[in-house]
């Protein structure tokens, strides 16, 4: 799978896609953290985050 960036100008949303998009991406993180092996990984990067 190739890696693909995408640029959104927030700025410009309107505020009701703003707040479709916000919701969007806080569900799919919140699945996303559902599954431990997930969870596990996220702590690890956070916490080598924090020791940067």
């Amino acid at each position: 799978m190739a890696n693909e960036s995408v640029h959104i100008e927030l700025n410009k949303l309107p505020a009701h896609e703003s707040d479709t998009l916000c919701r969007t991406v806080t569900a799919a993180v919140h699945r996303l953290l559902q599954d431990p092996k997930n969870k596990e990984d996220f702590e690890r990067w956070r916490k080598a985050r924090a020791r940067a």
